[in-house]
């Protein structure tokens, strides 16, 4: 089936979605029509009031139409976002039958969505029915709601042992951010259906929030709060040095001493050093368009004194901290350490790197430990 491209939105204050959230939508309008929505094709058919994006859910199941003064349009962007980040919500749950005008021959269970399971922890994301009340379960179909397709099925699923309890498991750590139903199949003449949504990661907001300000121009955007401008948003990461040692020229020995005679442990005696680590380590790791390029040319924007081989060699040095941290991100994912203990390991070896850095490089590490 074809379907129209699709890109991002967030929304803004709306009655349905905390603002901020973020979606995946068809480009293009819709308006109401007999047997549900239909785009609008001309000119005036798009002005019209009645005219909206189409959301396959607005929240309790039932799609709808939001309009475009409530939608923000999120420029694409590179970041890499773990799919097991993002939430589910459940949003109806249901039996369809498939003869909806004949009695099956037994009555399908009533279930409750209270009685679901949701599991979600930093590794893996699941949804199941209670198997002790169902006949066996046949399949399990995840269909996507917006492209209109199957992303994935299940045949004659396992039953899973939780909590003391037996179910029927719909794993959705994998699955892209996006709005689904899942379809547990009996071969009763009905099947179970759970409406959900998979949000994007909370943290995608600050992307709004740039979008906002520069949209509003309350601010330009070189003047933007360095939390906020990223380079996986589309732009380049602001080329300056904390503002505390701007002004401090690098130290030059030390620095080559520090990378030359490294030891594990051991802490550089300069604040501009410690900067100038983790400015290279944020440089060298930085997704979007500068994604494994040489760091030499945007580290000198910061720090002209630095020559092209100390550039290099630094760009050596911080790659090892960075792959010691994917390290101990698969660690915690093959459930070998605590992320606790796996930050403890790598500030053991690397105690330069700043809250960020390895914040950010953990998540990176997650996501290719599960991809």
């Amino acid at each position: 089936m074809n379907t129209p491209p699709v890109s991002l939105f967030f929304v803004a204050q709306n009655a349905f979605f905390a603002e901020g959230t973020l979606f995946e939508l068809h480009a293009q309008l819709y308006l109401p029509a007999t047997n549900g929505f239909r785009p609008a094709e001309t000119a005036e058919e798009k002005q019209c009031a009645d005219a909206g994006y189409l959301f396959p859910d607005l929240g309790k199941g039932e799609p709808g139409l939001m309009p475009a003064a409530v939608l923000l349009p999120c420029p694409p962007f590179a970041e890499n976002l773990p799919p097991v980040k993002g939430a589910l919500q459940i949003t109806r749950l249901g039996i369809v039958y498939d003869q909806p005008l004949q009695k099956p021959n037994i009555d399908a269970p009533i279930i409750a969505c209270r009685q679901l399971l949701t599991d979600e922890t930093l590794h893996w994301q699941k949804i199941g029915l209670p198997a002790e009340r169902l006949p066996p379960i046949t399949a399990i179909e995840v269909f996507d709601k917006l492209r209109q397709t199957d992303a994935e099925t299940y045949y004659y699923p396992g039953i899973t042992e939780q909590n003391g309890n037996q179910w029927y498991c719909c794993e959705m750590s994998h699955i892209r951010f996006g709005f689904y139903q899942l379809r547990f199949f009996t071969n009763e003449g009905w099947y179970y259906a759970i409406d959900v949504i998979k949000h994007f990661p909370a943290s995608v907001k600050q992307k709004y929030e740039v979008l906002q300000l520069q949209q509003g121009k309350s601010e330009s955007p070189a003047s933007l709060p360095d939390a906020l401008y990223y380079s996986e948003f589309g732009k380049e990461a602001p080329h300056r040095a904390p503002p505390e040692i701007e002004n401090i020229p690098p130290d030059r020995e030390e620095l080559v001493a520090f990378i030359t005679q490294f030891e594990p442990g051991s802490q550089p005696g300069s604040s501009i050093t410690v900067a100038i680590l983790n400015q290279a380590l944020a440089l060298s790791s930085e997704w979007g368009e500068n994604f494994g390029k040489p760091i030499e040319a945007r580290l000198q924007r910061l720090y002209p004194q630095l020559d092209s081989r100390l550039c290099n060699v630094l760009q050596q040095y911080v790659k090892q901290a960075e792959y010691c941290i994917y390290e101990q991100a698969e660690q915690v994912v093959l459930h070998n350490l605590p992320e606790t203990e796996a930050r403890h390991i790598a500030l053991k070896k690397y105690p330069w790197i700043n809250d960020h850095n390895l914040s950010r490089l953990l998540n990176i590490g997650f996501y290719y430990a599960i991809r």
